[in-house]
């Protein structure tokens, strides 16, 4: 695997400020970034993109430059409800970042929760859709447990149902119940981005793991797609908060096995 195609993302320092996190993230040798926008988690998040975009985003870009990083996706999400702003106005600040930082594949939001059935669970996905949609930018979902993305033919009702919809392949979710690339290459015509982790095949608590207790479709799947014609980027999203294996020690581990291979 070429190391160009191979990415790292912000939630590997997602305990720090943004700018700390995008200094550690240049250190550690990538160019390309996934660029985590989470309110209830991140530092920078949609709520402070609503209130002060200036003042929020201009750092980010100076810091970008200075490094010579590049945001291939902006992940993001709304948080627990009751929301502080609207989502319209989330999203259209989300839209204006991904302008702002070159986002290459636009935006990656959450398809909704699959316990809140495909009615109301789908509000905030049809509502940021038909924004996305007005402004030109890209949106996808990402592959997710417990969400409307959890199944493979889940995920193909959801993308069929909304025209131009893109998929974040989050490969642990589905590699943690047992799919393979073989079954999830039929979303290869939606797939903009994928995430990259060590996991198990025994249920969501093996969603990351030390790279020791990994399944070897966790290394060999990024080829695969590859083989099957996926020319997008791969990032590595092995998240701080995730207290089983050390975030960056992981990440360049992790990156060494796959670009040998």
């Amino acid at each position: 695997m070429d190391r160009q195609k191979l990415g790292i993302s912000t939630l590997t320092c997602s305990e720090q400020p943004v700018t700390m996190a995008l200094e550690k993230v240049a250190a550690l040798d990538f160019t390309w970034i996934d660029l985590g926008i989470l309110n209830d988690w991140t530092d920078i998040n949609p709520n402070r993109l609503v209130k002060d975009f200036e003042r929020t985003i201009v750092p980010i870009e100076q810091k970008l430059k200075e490094k010579g990083l590049h945001v291939a996706s902006i992940n993001s999400g709304f948080g627990a409800k009751p929301f502080k702003y609207a989502i319209e106005e989330q999203c259209l600040a989300l839209c204006q970042a991904a302008k702002r930082l070159h986002s290459r594949t636009g935006v990656t939001l959450p398809s909704g929760m699959l316990n809140e059935g495909w009615g109301t669970g789908l509000e905030i996905l049809e509502t940021a859709y038909k924004v996305f949609k007005s402004q030109g930018v890209d949106l996808m979902v990402e592959t997710h447990c417990d969400h409307f993305t959890e199944t493979i033919h889940d995920t193909l009702r959801l993308l069929e149902r909304f025209p131009g919809l893109k998929l974040t392949l989050d490969a642990s979710h589905y590699l943690v119940q047992g799919y393979g690339p073989k079954d999830w290459k039929v979303l290869l015509p939606w797939m903009s981005h994928c995430h990259v982790r060590p996991c198990g095949n025994q249920g969501f608590d093996t969603i990351q793991v030390e790279l020791a207790d990994a399944i070897p479709l966790a290394f060999q799947w990024p080829d695969l797609m590859v083989d099957y014609g996926y020319t997008g980027l791969f990032t590595f999203e092995i998240i701080d908060t995730i207290k089983v294996a050390d975030a960056e020690k992981t990440t360049l581990l992790m990156r060494d096995e796959i670009s040998d291979r």
